[in-house]
């Protein structure tokens, strides 16, 4: 682990049509609608019904992750709080010397094959340095 090295630079290689990226030094995020901040509210309450977000930040936890994978979970972690049809996958691992959180959100009641197909590639996307 390296807590006292610069924040690692992320980036999403190519995205589908449509998608936008966000951030860059520290962590990013990738939309699959044209996102635009408002206020304090975070983005997963923004998103649109079929909407997706796949966010990349660093734990500052000190346990030692096993690598990081880029693999979209089976099944969601859990319904984002206070929502009933937004689904979060988390992936937690280690890479560069840091650890990382993914969260992937899908606001879909039963996410479709498609949506966990495009958030996968987005996913496998996922470039830091």
């Amino acid at each position: 682990m390296i807590p006292d090295a610069p924040p690692p630079v992320v980036a999403f290689g190519h995205l589908p049509p449509e998608w936008h990226s966000f951030g860059s030094v520290g962590g990013a995020y990738a939309t699959s609608w044209r996102y635009h901040p408002r206020g304090e509210a975070q983005v997963v309450y923004q998103m649109p019904r079929g909407g997706i977000v796949v966010a990349v930040t660093f734990s500052s936890v000190m346990t030692r992750l096993p690598p990081l994978k880029l693999v979209l979970p089976k099944k969601a972690a859990t319904p984002v709080r206070g929502t009933s049809d937004t689904h979060e996958y988390r992936i937690r691992g280690l890479t560069h010397g840091r650890n990382v959180e993914i969260v992937v959100d899908i606001r879909q009641r039963e996410p479709t094959r498609q949506q966990l197909g495009v958030a996968q590639q987005v996913l496998s996307s996922v470039w830091i340095s």
